[in-house]
């Protein structure tokens, strides 16, 4: 197995798209997978500044694929996600132009090549900041195999003095504006934010609906980050083989995630933590709340359709202990969709590992749901009928902000 860092690059159109897809389709590579991922930095574009800036992004990869053959699949997926190449008759030589997607390989190994096509190490990383900064947080300590030094010594002696700053994504960004800004928990405001959590089978359009409605309440966003997954692509290929790795990375990931909406490690939002169930009358709702497109339940339904018996008894042991020190959603928001329409939304959202979902799988999973909204105790839950439900529709999303104002007695 190889190791290669590779850095990732856009800046046109929604560049934190482009990145993502680029994460996606890069899981998808036969024998290739994404083992570490840097954030997301934003830099002035490097060369020409007459264009938008640059996100940046580093990842490590583990492949069966040899440094050409990795080289040959990153310009397939450039291709894909609609670079186009601007490098003829644009000035400044060709060089330094706008990019839909950007992907270079830094190292690969601790191979040296010099070829009319390919140069490992990348002859200008040690020039670059915006290359630098990310690398060295999941590859600080490498040696580069002809300067010798360590990618951390690399950026402390860098002169380039164009900053790479970390990007505050609507995700991330707006997350942590309004939990360390607008909603600072070392201060006595009286009440927590009201947490919200929408789920649903694949497809069922919790992202969707999440998006909506933040942008309604000008509340917090949180988005699960399965596109991050490493073995997701790989899971739907072989599902005994990866279940266990996807279901775990999930549960760490989700954890983490809920760690930044808690008050305290061992204090969880709702079930009675909150010092003010009800929202003041006359407050203004910016700010009072957190939305996710998950609950951490989803853990334990796919764990159980997924992994083997004797995996799934460990896993339910592990997620038991950890689940009550978890923050719980004041209102659990459940979009149930038929199957059939299930299948048509992840056609067209067109991610290619998704193809191999089945009916029968889809099925085992809405029956998890179905269980757990039957025998676990949420503090209120709203199940939506999709049937009769459109995204697009202004009355059916202010029916379902009427019922988040009833339930905080607004």
């Amino acid at each position: 197995m190889n190791t290669a860092y590779l850095l990732l690059g856009s800046n046109i159109g929604n560049r934190e798209s482009y990145l993502s897809k680029a994460k996606s389709t890069i899981n998808e590579v036969r024998g290739t997978s994404i083992t570490a991922v840097s954030s997301v930095y934003e830099t002035k574009a490097w060369g020409n500044q007459n264009q938008n800036d640059f996100l940046n992004q580093a990842v490590c990869v583990e492949t069966k694929l040899s440094a050409e053959k990795l080289l040959e699949e990153i310009l397939l997926i450039e291709k894909k996600l609609g670079r186009i190449r601007r490098d003829k008759g644009q000035g400044t030589g060709g060089k330094w132009q706008p990019r839909e997607i950007d992907i270079d390989i830094l190292f690969f190994n601790h191979l040296i090549c010099k070829s009319s096509n390919l140069q490992i190490p990348h002859p200008h990383l040690h020039e670059r900041r915006f290359a630098l900064v990310p690398l060295a947080e999941i590859a600080g300590d490498f040696i580069h195999p002809v300067l010798k030094k360590s990618v951390k010594q690399l950026l402390e002696e860098c002169k380039d003095k164009l900053k790479a700053h970390p990007y505050p994504s609507q995700r991330e960004g707006t997350q942590k504006k309004h939990l360390q800004e607008v909603l600072p928990f070392g201060k006595d405001l009286g009440w927590a934010p009201f947490f919200i959590s929408i789920e649903g089978n694949i497809g069922a359009g919790k992202t969707t609906l999440a998006k909506i409605l933040a942008k309604e309440l000008n509340a917090s966003l949180l988005l699960e980050k399965f596109d991050e997954n490493p073995h997701l692509a790989k899971f739907y290929e072989n599902p005994k083989e990866h279940a266990l790795k996807t279901e775990l990375w999930f549960l760490t990931e989700r954890c983490e995630q809920m760690k930044a909406i808690s008050p305290t490690p061992s204090l969880p939002i709702g079930e009675g933590e909150r010092k003010q169930q009800v929202l003041p009358k006359g407050e203004d709702l910016g700010g009072a709340f957190i939305i996710s497109d998950y609950h951490i339940s989803k853990c334990i339904i796919f764990a159980k359709a997924n992994l083997k018996k004797k995996e799934f008894m460990i896993y339910e042991k592990f997620f038991k202990n950890i689940e009550p020190l978890l923050p719980k959603p004041d209102l659990l928001i459940y979009l149930h969709q038929d199957i059939s329409k299930l299948k048509r939304n992840i056609a067209k959202r067109g991610r290619t590992y998704e193809k191999k979902i089945s009916v029968d799988y889809l099925n085992k999973i809405q029956k998890g749901y179905e269980s757990y909204l039957k025998n676990r105790k949420v503090n209120k839950t709203h199940i939506v009928d999709c049937k009769k439900f459109d995204f697009s529709n202004k009355k059916n999303i202010q029916a379902i902000i009427s019922v988040i104002k009833s339930t905080i007695g607004y």
